[in-house]
Formats: C-alpha cells, sequence, structure tokens
C-alpha cells in the first residue's frame, strides 16, 4: 500500500477536481441547499460509480507506469525530483524522456477518468452542479453524512 501512496495523492489531486469548489466556502458562505431523498439517492449512486472509476483508474496508472519499464517506487522519486528543485535526480536523459511519456500517458487516463466521473453523475440525472451543491451540503452536515453514509453501504 505504502508503493501507492505518491500515486494515490496524484490522483487524489486529480480527483479533488471533481469534488466540490463551495466545500472552500465557509459555512456561513455556502448556499442552503434542501437535499431531497430522491437527490441524495442519485449522488449516492454516483458516488459509487466514481469510487469504482477511481479504482479502474489507479489500476490502469500502475500498469502503465509499470509497462513503461518503471517502478512505482522509481516513478515517484523521479516525480518528486521534478517538484523539489531543491532534489537531485540522478536520472539519465533517456529515463526522463520515457518519464515525460508517461506522464502524458497518465494526464489522458486522467481525462478518461474525470469525462467518466462526469458522465456517472449525468447518468444519475444530475447536473454537475447539483452534485457540487449536495456534496458541499454533505460536508457541513453529519444527519446528511450518515444518510450519505448508509446509502453507499447499502449501494455494495
Amino acid at each position: 500500500m505504502f508503493k501507492f501512496k505518491t500515486l494515490s495523492s496524484i490522483l487524489l489531486i486529480f480527483m479533488f477536481t471533481i469534488g466540490t469548489s463551495l466545500a472552500q466556502l465557509s459555512p456561513a458562505e455556502q448556499p442552503v441547499v434542501d437535499v431531497s431523498n430522491n437527490k441524495l439517492k442519485k449522488v449516492a449512486s454516483a458516488i459509487v460509480e466514481i469510487q469504482s472509476l477511481e479504482q479502474e483508474t489507479q489500476q490502469q496508472m500502475i500498469q502503465t507506469i509499470t509497462d513503461d519499464g518503471f517502478t512505482i517506487e522509481r516513478f515517484n522519486e523521479l516525480q518528486q525530483a521534478q517538484f523539489n528543485p531543491d532534489q537531485e535526480s540522478d536520472a539519465t536523459d533517456d529515463e526522463m524522456e520515457n518519464f515525460s511519456k508517461t506522464i502524458g500517458k497518465l494526464e489522458q487516463i486522467q481525462q478518461t477518468a474525470q469525462e467518466g466521473m462526469q458522465k456517472a453523475i449525468e447518468d444519475e440525472g444530475l447536473t454537475f452542479m447539483e452534485y457540487q451543491e449536495v456534496i458541499g451540503a454533505i460536508q457541513n452536515d453529519p444527519e446528511l453524512q450518515k444518510r450519505i453514509q448508509e446509502l453507499i453501504q447499502n449501494a455494495d
């Protein structure tokens, strides 16, 4: 599990974009959203599908990295060196070229996953904005959190 930490971080960063911008607002700034049982069920169904897509995406990313000749550890080292100017890298030019190609492939996987997540939301009859509003309401309401967790658990 440890070796997937950085890769999971990449995935979580990208997944955050599918989350809610409303969560960045303080509770006082967030609009009051009346969440019907029907809408909550739709959001729960979308979340279940999104979680499945996240797992598939992570597996595709891992497979891409290993197919391109990297171990997860080595890929993570190169990535950390790329984002940290103080960290030196022992990578060869060929390895960095391959790394860049792999990053491009991962970005394409992420784009496809984002499209799939958008589709999962729309397949439930929700707009992205409606989904975001409900997610924002859930984040600030313990009762809604409990209800959504129950719906998600019952969906599995």
